[in-house]
């Protein structure tokens, strides 16, 4: 019985210590150090600068206007030279001296035809005779006088349309005869001679070129 009982009581003061110390322990049980909070460190995302573009302005630049497209220009044609294909003649009117001063017709009259050739300026060129023949018959006899006389026509044609001249270069040479006659007397006065003429004609049909003694009228047959 009293094992027992000192079983139990030691039991108990086991107990009791286990107790004391444990309410010792509880007292000195080491205090922790305040946690001083560290601030937590936020990734902030990293900004990636971007560029900046500057803002482009439109600037209105005006359309040119465009000229309207070129018509075809009409090439005016030009009418056709006059001098082509042009003939006719020039009438010449001389002055005979020896018959003049007897009183007979004054004037050898003749033609001397030409005709253009070719392209302008238009040569021209032609040929012709004047011939001539009067008597004058009285009671002491006869006054009679001649002339015969060859024509060459050479020149040419040019000018604008419209306005076309004629530049001709005529010469006149031949043979002139009097002859008087009387009751035993018969005389005979011969001459030989060259004329030369240098003349400008409008383009028109009767144009009269003239001097002293001399007349020269263009007559247009074709052209």
């Amino acid at each position: 019985m009293s094992i027992y009982r000192n079983t139990i009581f030691k039991i108990v003061q086991w107990l009791i210590a286990i107790l004391v110390v444990g309410s010792l322990t509880a007292g000195c049980e080491p205090t922790e150090p305040a946690q001083t909070s560290t601030p937590t460190q936020t990734n902030t995302p990293t900004q990636t600068a971007t560029p900046t573009i500057p803002a482009v302005t439109a600037t209105m630049t005006p359309t040119p206007t465009l000229p309207p497209p070129a018509l075809p220009t009409a090439t005016a044609t030009q009418p056709p030279s006059a001098c082509r294909g042009l003939a006719g003649y020039l009438e010449v009117a001389v002055l005979v001296g020896p018959a003049d001063v007897a009183g007979l017709t004054p004037d050898a009259v003749g033609q001397i035809p030409f005709a253009a050739s070719g392209s302008g300026p238009y040569p021209i060129s032609g040929s012709g005779s004047i011939n001539y023949e009067d008597t004058l018959i009285k009671e002491w006899g006869t006054y009679a006088v001649t002339l015969n006389m060859a024509g060459t026509i050479t020149g040419s044609c040019s000018g604008p349309a419209g306005a076309e001249q004629l530049h001709l270069d005529v010469e006149l040479s031949g043979d002139q005869l009097v002859v008087v006659t009387s009751e035993g007397f018969n005389a005979e006065y011969p001459w030989s001679g060259t004329h030369q003429f240098a003349l400008d004609f409008p383009l028109m049909d009767g144009a009269t070129v003239q001097g002293e003694g001399w007349a020269f009228t263009l007559h247009i047959t074709a052209g």
